[in-house]
């Protein structure tokens, strides 16, 4: 035996004895268990491992009920959902925002000031990752006992190893499920967070849009943040029956960790228990370190599990890191081929393509089932010949050839033909603009606009292929959107990027969050990008978003400080408005505040007439915000702003609304614009001074509630008193 596997060895012998004292210590009933069957939770604690779901679990010293307030907070406690080894779960409200949140309240003794500290990073990256997959953040805080605790969304469905009671699933659902988790783990590895606790237990299936299991992932980094916060210093977590080869060991990892836990997890879902089963938990560790699992198809001969799912898990489930997938997209692609070779369809296959090579990824889409707009599944280039018993070879073979004949004069008809063009334009990043040396070259945007216009003898099958074509390109912005919104010098990118995706998803909340266009901006946009009526300095300004959109990320981020560099001392240009912005000052400004000054720069007024109707405007805009209809207030209050500009109601609405959504920079820069509409209105200056506040602004914060509370607004002396604390006055 090796020097390494010696000493894991030594490592499961020594939590071999531990488990077997606490077990001692249970029959005497000194100890609480709360763990379900094989889902244990260990914490390697220097050369020793800690099972965490057997630790004590001490009763909180704050036991809230029902109608409770959550000390120095405005969560109000609905009930109480559950309680295990990390703390206890309740669902609450916010008073203010009437937002129903799940609140988790971490052990006391795990409370500390090092793991406050790292649950405000983890709580940060996790609202970085932004992904539909992955359970939000909210909030996060410290009660007066020095336990943290922190505020989520509320999930109402079934965990996945809810629905793995029942046994193994099948295939083309598990598929399904599986390309949005690799989703998921891919948007957090691409901002360096690895989950490191990948089980069913952590995928939630729950109903959006009125479609029954979407995943999240939940909990993300708790568990890691529990063992960070350990006084050795030493952060490895895991369940038993998920844990990678490395992370038994203690060895260095990255997300390749998460890519091991997901194949185990792919295999139960397959064969209905994961790939090691063992009497003890020290048992299953030594087969994670050194055995091989049976083929998933061996395990379960009477399920037809197909051989090219079988060679996606088992590498996934290599013992070497660099064996296994490079990274979830890549997964992800060798999940649809195997569902291609295996003839398969799933709930989920209007899913983006994975973000892998273009031509793979073309071909990946050339093959790929369709989901049509009925949901009903269409499949391409897959030939039926009938077969009648009482029909003579011949007459099947000539069917077969006809067959064949009319799909070939499918594939070739202008839907196809205009489909690979659009894909063509896309894998040069010519999503709307085309490059600048070539203003006629069509782009993704113009070509899908000729397939919508196109009079053909199958309109279901344009109006399928538009509206494929329409998420795959928009979600794919709203990516680029997403990846460059929190870099250094980034958002003026990522706000175009937000603005082309609404060309082809207009109806995407985030991305109208983000891009900040008025409806007259963006119809003009479409028409320019219709009909490729683009200035040549036009083109040439938006060159940059072509490098940026590279598939390579290490060529992305290389060209993203060469465009930032060659822009220092010039205007940047925000292309979807058609104006420059003010000169960059990047390097004298903070992060927030260049990112105020960029949302300034798109949000400042236009000349207008003023209407008669933009009261009403403004009036109906309150009213749908009150009731809940986000996207409807932002509608009206924007036709309110252009029909009077310098309406403080309307300013002041919609930064209440970015406020609520947690873009505080927006919601910053619409609450300057109606200071100076309105400066003597009180509320004005609250809202000014918590955008500030939530940009960790302190003393502009502090300057605004006092202008507030010397105009009497009755809030003030508690948003100073807030702010003083911060500021240590």
């Amino acid at each position: 035996m090796s020097s390494q596997s010696s000493a894991s060895n030594r490592m499961v012998i020594e939590l071999d004895t531990h488990i077997e004292a606490v077990d001692e210590r249970n029959a005497c009933g000194k100890t609480r268990f709360l763990r379900a069957p094989h889902t244990r939770q260990l914490q390697r604690q220097g050369t020793r491992w800690v099972d965490m779901d057997m630790i004590i679990a001490p009763v909180p010293q704050l036991r809230l009920v029902p109608g409770a307030m959550l000390p120095n907070t405005r969560y109000r406690i609905v009930g109480w959902i559950g309680e295990g080894a990390m703390g206890v779960v309740y669902e609450a409200e916010h008073v203010d925002i009437e937002r129903r949140v799940a609140i988790k309240i971490l052990r006391s003794d795990v409370a500390s000031k090092e793991a406050g500290r790292a649950l405000r990073d983890e709580a940060r990256a996790t609202t970085r990752i932004g992904s539909p997959y992955i359970l939000d953040v909210y909030d996060f805080g410290e009660l007066a006992d020095a336990r943290v605790w922190v505020a989520m969304q509320l999930l109402h469905g079934k965990s996945l190893a809810d629905e793995l009671e029942h046994g193994a699933m099948e295939v083309g659902r598990t598929i399904g499920i599986l390309r949005q988790v690799c989703k998921g783990l891919g948007a957090a590895h691409a901002i360096g967070i690895v989950h490191r606790d990948v089980k069913p237990d952590n995928i939630v299936l729950v109903e959006s849009d009125g479609r029954s299991e979407h995943v999240k992932l939940v909990d993300f980094g708790i568990a890691t943040m529990m063992a960070d916060a350990a006084e050795d210093g030493c952060g490895v977590t895991g369940t038993p029956h998920y844990m990678a080869p490395e992370q038994v060991s203690g060895r260095a990892f990255d997300g390749r960790l998460d890519t091991y836990a997901f194949g185990c997890m792919a295999y139960e879902m397959l064969v209905g228990q994961p790939p090691f089963q063992a009497d003890t938990v020290v048992e299953v560790l030594k087969k994670q370190l050194d055995e091989s699992p049976a083929l998933p198809s061996s395990v379960r001969e009477d399920l037809d599990i197909p051989s090219e799912l079988d060679d996606v898990v088992m590498r996934c489930l290599a013992k070497n890191p660099d064996d296994r997938f490079s990274d979830m997209a890549e997964v992800e692609a060798a999940l649809c081929e195997a569902q291609i070779a295996a003839h398969l369809t799933t709930p989920w296959d209007d899913l983006p393509l994975p973000d892998v090579d273009a031509a793979r990824r073309t071909k990946i889409a050339s093959r790929m089932p369709q989901l049509l707009l009925d949901g009903r599944i269409r499949t391409r280039r897959r030939w039926v010949i009938p077969v009648v018993g009482t029909l003579a070879l011949g007459l099947s073979l000539l069917m077969g050839i006809a067959w064949r004949q009319a799909a070939d004069a499918r594939d070739d008809s202008p839907v196809e033909d205009l489909v690979s063009q659009a894909r063509a334009a896309a894998a040069k990043a010519f999503y709307v603009y085309p490059p600048f040396e070539d203003p006629s070259h069509g782009t993704a945007y113009s070509k899908l606009r000729e397939l919508e216009r196109l009079e053909h003898a199958r309109p279901n099958d344009v109006d399928a292929a538009a509206q494929r074509l329409r998420r795959e390109f928009g979600d794919t912005l709203i990516r680029l959107g997403d990846e460059y919104w929190d870099k250094q010098g980034g958002q003026p990118f990522a706000i175009d990027y937000y603005a082309q995706a609404l060309l082809f998803l207009p109806d995407d909340e985030h991305a109208r969050e983000r891009a900040l266009v008025t409806q007259g901006q963006l119809t003009k946009l479409g028409k320019q990008a219709e009909t490729l009526g683009f200035s040549h300095s036009d083109l040439v300004a938006t060159q940059p978003l072509v490098t940026l959109a590279q598939p390579d990320p290490v060529q992305r981020e290389r060209g993203l400080r060469e465009v930032v560099e060659a822009a220092r001392g010039r205007s940047s240009v925000v292309a979807h408005s058609g104006r420059p912005s003010s000169p960059s000052n990047t390097q004298a400004m903070t992060q927030n505040e260049a990112s105020v000054s960029q949302v300034e720069a798109n949000v400042k007024p236009k000349r207008a007439i003023v209407r008669p109707d933009a009261v009403e405007l403004a009036r109906a805009g309150l009213s749908a915000f009150r009731q809940g209809r986000h996207v409807e207030a932002e509608r009206l209050w924007h036709q309110a702003l252009e029909a009077d500009p310098n309406n403080a109601s309307t300013l002041g609405g919609l930064s209440d609304l970015h406020f609520h959504r947690g873009a505080y920079p927006q919601a910053l820069a619409f609450a300057r614009r109606a200071v100076e509409s309105s400066p003597d209105e009180p509320n004005h200056r609250i809202r000014l001074g918590d955008a500030y506040f939530k940009l960790f602004r302190y003393g502009a914060a502090r300057e605004q509630y006092e202008i507030a509370k010397r105009l009497r607004h009755p809030e003030s002396d508690e948003r100073l008193a807030k702010v003083l604390k911060k500021l240590g006055s």
